[in-house]
């Protein structure tokens, strides 16, 4: 039977050389991914600290550098701002945009609120837009003595403006003598942060108290006042505000995203810094190290395979050649031999490989012939018996050759020519030639060495055969030889040689002959049962013991007195029997007999047919 792929010893050697080879560097290289995942995770979460905390010191800064020229100016121009004429109040203030270009209006206020002096960059301004700022959170504040910030409001064209206000002191320190009023364009501050950082991958976002958009690179997002209160990294930091320190952050977004961040509270403003990274993004590097290490994975099993095919096959070429060469032993062939060229387990193997056929092939010569010599044995037998049947056909020949010399001498040779006497004689002497023929045919049929084949032979020629040559014996003993042909028209064949069949039935008669007293009575049965042709033998003789029943095969072993058997008879007829496939089983009990069945497989139908023709040309 073909081996499957699996069972091959060359694939096993082949699957076990890449697995340890792979294996190893499979797992190395996950532990190695492993690790650089967790480094880049963490690498970026150190920048994004670090990034965040940029974020907020610039934030915090581009205001307090605009917080501290308003106060240099209203230190520095106190009085001018609050008794001299507008036109100097407004120079002093242009003077301010124009050293701080995120400003985007400065107005200057007494101790009242009352806005005495307000400039823009973008727009005229006319008395009528001076306003009171009394009342007002940030102005309250800052006349206070205090720097104060607003909430960041849309402007006129609808970009964000931070109010910021800053006291004007006292000369004589006696507290805050008006207010000097900025409104800060975010854009620019956040253009600044921006031109002082370097995020990379990252993206900021700058928050309001009320979760508004107020800081990010996309400044269109800002104008638009993009709500980010549900943000869950807004979220996280509002939840942890009270940490003044920059804190890491990992979560997932709505849209499944997973996201590295970190944030941070802007001190003295309230707002929200925010820095993430996708972790996509982040872990780059670690779909290039994993490319890398599939590729080299498949150069190291492209490698592997082609080393690891031919050392495999070096390996496994001995054990294929013995395994080839156990396979035409198999089949009966006993003269092959395999080459002993390895010093390894295999060539030891390989010796004892020819040995062991050395040995069948001795013992296989050992069988033959001793089942030549029982089968001569019973060629001794059958001669004796077809001297007593050759002996009538003899004894009438020479009666009628004496008589027909008389009667030629007496009467005449033209006469009995004339009246048909001596055609007569002659017939009745042709017809015991053929007579001694056949009964010679018969015992050289049976006495023929076997040709090895596995026949097909006609069971029921066999068995008619074996019974003629046999039945003087029986006659003699005063046995009953019983056996009827089957109705099954035509028999079928078995896959056995006829010689070996002939000897079986031999065998198996003599033993039936011998165990039967005179009175006796032997039967053949021949049926067809699942695809096999059965043959029993069954006599009325002794019997054999239980205790002996199961010995009944084993060589030399007999129950029939010294000298009147080799014990080789049943030995050899399981032998021929199972070499052809087939199966004999002996059933027995002491005092009323044996049953002995012989189970054959049917030949093919092809063989069948040949053999069917073959018979046909014969005839």
């Amino acid at each position: 039977m073909p081996f499957s792929w699996w069972n091959r010893i060359r694939f096993r050697v082949l699957l076990a050389g890449l697995v340890l080879t792979i294996l190893p560097l499979y797992l190395l290289g996950a532990y190695h991914l492993c690790t650089l995942r967790a480094d880049l995770v963490e690498s970026t979460k150190s920048q994004n600290l670090k990034a965040v905390e940029e974020v907020a010191s610039s934030v915090w800064l581009a205001t307090v550098s605009v917080t501290d020229q308003m106060k240099l100016v209203a230190t520095t121009y106190r009085e001018t701002l609050l008794t001299s004429k507008p036109e100097e109040q407004e120079r002093i203030l242009y003077s301010l945009l124009q050293q701080v270009p995120v400003l985007e209006e400065v107005s200057v206020t007494n101790q009242e609120g009352r806005e005495l002096t307000r400039v823009s960059r973008r727009r005229v301004i006319t008395p009528a837009d001076l306003v009171n700022m009394h009342g007002q959170q940030v102005w309250n504040t800052a006349i206070t003595g205090q720097t104060a910030f607003g909430t960041p409001e849309p402007g006129v064209d609808g970009r964000p403006l931070l109010a910021m206000a800053v006291p004007i002191p006292d000369r004589k320190a006696r507290g805050p003598v008006g207010v000097l009023w900025g409104e800060v364009s975010l854009r620019g501050v956040m253009d600044h942060v921006t031109a002082l950082i370097s995020l990379q991958r990252a993206t900021f976002y700058v928050v309001d108290r009320q979760g508004k958009l107020i800081g990010h690179p996309d400044f269109s997002s800002v104008l638009l006042r993009e709500d980010l209160s549900n943000h869950p990294g807004v979220q996280q930091i509002l939840f942890n505000n009270t940490s003044k320190q920059a804190i890491p952050l990992q979560y997932n977004l709505p849209d499944g995203r997973e996201m590295l961040g970190a944030g941070k509270v802007v001190e003295g403003l309230g707002w929200v810094t925010l820095v993430e990274v996708p972790m996509e993004e982040a872990l780059l590097r670690l779909q290039q190290h994993t490319r890398q290490l599939l590729l080299f994975l498949l150069i190291v099993v492209a490698l592997v395979s082609v080393c690891g095919y031919k050392a495999a096959e070096a390996f496994t070429a001995p054990i294929t050649r013995l395994s080839k060469a156990a396979a035409e032993v198999g089949r009966g062939r006993l003269d092959i031999t395999v080459p002993e060229r390895s010093t390894t387990e295999i060539g030891h193997l390989e010796r004892s490989f020819n040995a062991m056929v050395r040995q069948l092939a001795e013992k296989a010569r050992m069988e033959e012939a001793i089942r030549r010599a029982e089968k001569m044995a019973a060629v001794g037998q059958l001669a004796a018996n077809v001297a007593h049947e050759i002996n009538n056909p003899l004894a009438t020949l020479a009666a009628y050759a004496e008589d027909l010399a008389d009667r030629g001498q007496e009467e005449g040779w033209d006469y009995l020519v004339q009246s048909g006497t001596l055609e007569q004689y002659l017939g009745v002497v042709r017809a015991q030639v053929e007579r001694c023929k056949t009964i010679t045919r018969r015992l050289l049929d049976f006495a023929r060495p076997p040709l090895g084949e596995t026949g097909p032979a006609d069971v029921l020629t066999a068995v008619k055969e074996t019974v003629a040559l046999v039945s003087y014996a029986f006659h003699k003993k005063g046995v009953a030889l019983n056996w009827e042909a089957p109705s099954i028209k035509p028999f079928p064949r078995v896959k056995i040689d006829t010689s070996e069949l002939q000897q079986v039935l031999f065998n198996l008669l003599q033993n039936a002959l011998d165990a039967t007293p005179a009175g006796g009575r032997v039967t053949i049965d021949l049926f067809q049962e699942a695809g096999m042709i059965i043959i029993r033998i069954a006599d009325t003789g002794k019997g054999i013991p239980a205790e002996y029943l199961s010995r009944a095969t084993e060589p030399f072993f007999t129950t029939k007195p010294p000298g009147q058997g080799t014990g080789l008879g049943l030995t050899i007829c399981h032998h021929i029997v199972t070499k052809a496939g087939g199966n004999l089983t002996i059933n027995s009990e002491t005092g009323r007999g044996t049953t002995v069945s012989v189970t054959l497989p049917l030949a093919s139908t092809g063989e069948n047919i040949a053999a069917g023709e073959g018979k046909e040309e014969n005839q």
